[in-house]
């Protein structure tokens, strides 16, 4: 059994990843993302090219977004699905927010192994 590598934990929909590895992902997109879109939002009021790498931004924020859920879900036993209350506004931020606090199942499940609590 081997741990999952950065770009599978923020890339990659397969898989487990515990409380502890959600939560320093979660940190590193906000402390990467965050400081990068921001002077692309900025810029991109009359630039073209400022507004499609401000698009491709949020597209790669939101898809690692999504990876990190779906991987949540799969830690606790829910399925996929259960990944798209992320989006919905107010209630995706609580759901975000409860994923890090609800216990994953302490065995091996349907979607894999119990997850090591660390990046590769």
């Amino acid at each position: 059994m081997r741990s999952l590598t950065i770009d599978e934990v923020l890339f990659g929909l397969r898989g487990r990843i515990s409380r502890e590895v959600y939560g320093w992902a979660w940190a590193l997109v906000a402390c990467v993302g965050a400081p990068l879109l921001l002077p692309l939002g900025m810029a991109a009021m009359g630039d073209r090219v400022a507004a499609a790498g401000l698009v491709a931004g949020l597209a790669l924020i939101g898809w690692a977004k999504l990876a990190l859920v779906v991987k949540r879900c799969h830690d606790i036993g829910l399925p996929d699905w259960f990944a798209t209350a992320a989006f919905i506004p107010v209630i995706g931020e609580v759901w975000i927010l409860a994923l890090g606090f609800i216990p994953g199942e302490g065995c091996d499940n349907d979607f894999g192994h119990c997850p090591i609590d660390r990046l590769a």
